[in-house]
């Protein structure tokens, strides 16, 4: 069993996701760093710098802090995510990640978003290396799915830094609704509990895609803010078979319910309309009219939201396709 000491930022998330990828079973222990508890004296015997996160593996009392060496550490234990002939290749993309990403992606967030107006030249620097940031990615992402040939511990590093936003609402939800879940676990350790994450749920009984398929037959269907953001999305069948299998079978852990093919949800909205004899004939929405309708639920359509679907090796999807989804419900 693995104790990681964590609290919801970019570095502590990722290693998260890094052992939910792995499928192991791990005890995640908060350190509240509102509460300062980053510099607690037991905290400091295993943190030298007070910095989250930090792994103690109980199966060789071996301690490693710093995300870069706990994802390099568990990628090596457990022989996954490392391809060994892609070695530096992955590896150079973490360095990258750790030494330039994060830190200058961290600074940019501060100046340009936590404390806008407070120095110009700070938000002037900073935007500027955001910029060539996300140059730098785009230009190694638009050419391939990975950094590498497969998923890797490099794609991990980068697992949250696009978007910090500790308050946004997607975020609250999750963190609000998961501490409960926690909760019970400790109060009843003899019951397995499954956290389902589920993506936008296709259904020809309510949600996006029946409000979507009725604007569709009067040609008023249109994306909403830039269109390019990805959408997660799942049919209402796998869900619930999904929901059934995690009943049946007892299983425990945390699991993204969402089709291994995500969309842009400009090409989402393009099918269904195809499907439904129709087609996107309007500009896009703009993003402020959709906030001042939605208001903070606009992140839900407005954010970009790509996610895998973890811990589903073993599922074989009725829907794995967007175009055989939306034929299916649109007969």
């Amino acid at each position: 069993m693995i104790d990681l000491y964590s609290s919801p930022t970019p570095n502590g998330r990722k290693i998260s996701i890094m052992l939910e990828e792995l499928g192991v079973d791990f005890n995640p222990i908060l350190i509240n760093l509102d509460k300062k508890e980053q510099f607690s004296e037991e905290f400091s015997k295993i943190s030298p710098a007070n910095k989250i996160p930090v792994i103690v593996d109980n199966d060789n009392n071996q301690t490693v802090f710093e995300s870069g060496a706990i994802l390099l550490y568990l990628a090596k234990k457990y022989d996954k995510f490392l391809n060994k002939d892609k070695y530096w290749e992955i590896i150079q993309w973490v360095f990258f990640q750790m030494a330039y990403v994060g830190p200058m992606l961290g600074q940019a967030h501060q100046y340009l978003f936590y404390h806008p107006g407070k120095s110009k030249f700070a938000e002037d620097k900073t935007k500027g290396y955001a910029q060539h940031i996300y140059s730098i990615l785009d230009k190694r992402l638009s050419k391939q799915e990975y950094f590498s040939d497969n998923y890797s511990i490099a794609d991990i590093s980068f697992e949250d830094h696009g978007v910090n936003i500790p308050s946004s609402f997607i975020n609250q939800v999750v963190i609000k609704w998961e501490s409960v879940v926690r909760d019970y676990e400790n109060i009843l350790p003899e019951v397995s509990f499954s956290i389902l994450r589920v993506g936008l749920v296709l259904s020809n009984s309510g949600g996006l895609f029946k409000i979507s398929k009725n604007l569709s037959k009067l040609f008023l269907l249109s994306p909403l803010g830039i269109g390019n953001q990805w959408q997660s999305w799942i049919h209402i069948d796998d869900v619930s078979i999904i929901f059934l299998r995690s009943i049946e079978n007892d299983e425990k852990g945390i699991f993204n319910l969402v089709s291994p093919n995500p969309v842009t949800q400009e090409d989402l909205l393009k099918k269904i309309a195809l499907f439904n004899n129709s087609k996107v004939i309007f500009p896009n929405i703009p993003t402020f009219l959709v906030k001042a309708i939605f208001g903070e639920m606009s992140e839900l359509v407005l954010s970009s939201q790509k996610v895998r679907s973890n811990r589903l090796n073993d599922y074989v999807f009725k829907f794995s396709e967007i175009d055989e989804a939306i034929r299916d419900l649109s007969n």
